[in-house]
């Protein structure tokens, strides 16, 4: 059983957002070039990742809050630049929050059952899903943060607890830091 609450969640998908948004103020001011650039990064370039990044998290919010997750990815053909991508990630990036703030207890622990394409349908609890999908950023934002930090573009403290001290200390989920 689940240790963590819904209301618990809802913080760390409003530090998914934080974050997620932390660094794309940076990665705007990069070139085309730097942007694309061949690199380290476990998908080859800053773009590539920031995609995969953005399909992760579109294709489990899907799983999650509809059980069917896309039949496809999202691919550099969705977005006609760094500023679309920009705003689906933030877009999405909200709808987590709001999907997650709308869980019951109930709703939470329960077994989910999601499908796609390409695979027969699984079966989780609810909690671990979301979980899984809150935290798959935290590796990626990591390794453009360290690029972006190469190029001159640092985008500073990405850690959990720089959020939580940020936010209001008396602050509820729905009241994220800023900054």
């Amino acid at each position: 059983m689940s240790r963590v609450h819904p209301a618990q969640a809802v913080v760390l998908a409003e530090y998914n957002r934080w974050a997620n948004a932390r660094l794309l103020r940076k990665v705007v001011h990069l070139s085309p070039r730097q942007l694309t650039a061949t690199c380290w990064l476990s998908r080859g370039s800053i773009l590539h990742t920031l995609i995969h990044q953005a399909d992760a998290q579109w294709f489990w919010r899907l799983a999650c809050e509809t059980g069917e997750a896309p039949g496809r990815s999202l691919s550099e053909k969705d977005f006609t630049g760094i500023g679309t991508l920009q705003e689906f990630m933030a877009a999405e990036d909200d709808r987590w929050v709001a999907f997650v703030a709308g869980l019951s207890d109930s709703r939470w622990l329960s077994r989910h059952t999601f499908s796609w394409g390409r695979a027969r349908p699984r079966s989780r609890e609810l909690w671990t899903l979301v979980l899984h999908a809150l935290n798959h950023g935290t590796h990626h934002r990591a390794e453009i943060g360290q690029r972006l930090g190469e190029l001159g573009h640092s985008p500073g403290d990405l850690d959990f607890l720089d959020f939580t001290a940020r936010r209001p200390a008396a602050s509820s989920p729905g009241q994220e830091a800023r900054g």
